[in-house]
């Protein structure tokens, strides 16, 4: 095995390069496993006992943890097995009879919610699905059987699409229970997805999407029923900037700097900060949405003043284009009914891809330009805004005239 010197250039060039474990020299049991995708762990090689095999632990990640800090918690690890006999896995190995909530929860503090911004959408559908059906069993003793029978009761008591997403869920953490030696066996590895993934390819018509739009307008104006206003304008916020739902959802009101709305890198899908221009409807939208919600922090908060459930917002758009006689439209239709039309209106790709915030291929788009296209992207959604504004008020004079004919 390869061995690196304490010195911190060398660690981080190692950290970063192929996969390989490294033993630190000067620091006994100490190593560096490098995961070959730019990532790496602290690792501690121990004998529990004379005669024993050499055991693994993982003390954490290394672009958190210096290599001080990992010096001093491989000293404190050794020093207790040798003077106590206490074993460093002695805490994760206790818990013989862990159930799979057990398991899940510490994958969600340990894991989670330091490396995946969608860990929310995982506690719902745990707690919506899974908990009740495989959460109050033995970890180690959870069957490949068993985990396909609740997942085909899943499908068929809610939708088969929530079942994948539910395997997705069991799957992650079983992978990192395997990994950090919490549990021997994988019972969800390579089971075959309950419901057969479609790719949507649905955009709104100018009529359609017309219809939403002054339906919502109505709604504000207190001459329609069948949805609170705050979740009219967070609907009306997706068709105007054709942002992800979560990111609406989650807005803050402290991330508006004037006419430009930041989403912060944390609440980003490919981690790094977005702006998004708003034209003066989107703008103004936002701004009597924190008007309503204040002092509440959020844009649009949910029924508790927290985060807003993101399948409420679907329901929602549900009812409403129900009641309109529009099929099967979702929330994520919005965003690629925007993106269509600013196509449409003469936009070019790149501009779009900006706009949307999709991650750029290529070192020179990654790593090169810098260029943030503000005025490009204000340009383009400002292209739209007037285009949805024109088309809803056609349809919404033809309504009047057609009116005006019957009486």
């Amino acid at each position: 095995m390869p061995k690196l010197q304490k010195n911190a250039r060398a660690i981080a060039s190692a950290a970063a390069g192929a996969k390989l474990v490294y033993q630190i020299d000067g620091a006994p049991g100490l190593n560096l496993a490098a995961l070959g995708n730019g990532k790496a762990s602290w690792r501690l090689r121990y004998r529990p006992a004379r005669g024993v095999e050499k055991r693994w632990h993982t003390i954490g990640d290394a672009s958190t943890i210096t290599l001080g800090d990992a010096i001093g918690k491989a000293r404190e690890l050794m020093s207790a097995l040798q003077l106590e006999g206490i074993d460093p896995r002695a805490e994760l190995d206790a818990p013989k009879g862990m159930t799979f909530d057990d398991l899940f929860q510490q994958w969600l503090e340990r894991r989670a919610k330091q490396h995946k911004k969608s860990w929310q959408e995982d506690v719902r559908l745990y707690d919506r699905h899974v908990k009740g059906r495989i959460g109050a069993r033995v970890a180690s003793e959870v069957t490949r059987r068993e985990i396909i029978d609740q997942l085909t009761d899943i499908a068929s008591k809610a939708t088969p699409i929530q079942a994948n997403r539910c395997l997705s869920v069991i799957s992650v953490v079983f992978s990192w229970a395997v990994a950090v030696e919490m549990v021997e066996q994988h019972p969800a590895m390579r089971i075959p997805k309950p419901g057969i993934e479609r790719v949507r390819d649905r955009v709104l018509s100018h009529v359609e999407i017309a219809a939403i739009w002054n339906a919502l307008d109505d709604i504000l104006r207190g001459q329609r029923e069948g949805m609170t206003p705050r979740l009219a304008r967070l609907l009306q916020v997706l068709i105007l900037t054709g942002q992800r739902k979560s990111e609406v959802t989650n807005m803050q009101a402290s991330e508006l700097a004037g006419e430009i709305w930041i989403i912060p890198s944390e609440r980003m899908k490919g981690g790094r900060q977005h702006a998004v221009p708003l034209a003066p409807v989107a703008h103004q939208t936002i701004r009597a949405a924190i008007s309503e919600s204040a002092p509440n922090p959020r844009v649009f908060p949910g029924k508790d003043g927290g985060l807003m459930e993101p399948m409420s917002v679907g329901h929602a758009l549900g009812r409403l284009t129900k009641s309109l006689g529009l099929e099967d439209v979702r929330p994520h239709d919005l965003r690629r009914t925007c993106a269509s039309e600013m196509g449409r209106l003469g936009v070019q790709e790149q501009v779009i891809s900006r706009v949307l915030s999709h991650v750029q291929s290529g070192v020179t788009a990654t790593h090169y330009n810098m260029h943030g296209y503000m005025d490009e992207k204000r340009a383009a959604l400002q292209k739209w805004e007037t285009e949805l504004t024109r088309i809803a008020a056609i349809q919404r004079d033809q309504s009047t005239s057609h009116l005006g004919a019957i009486s």
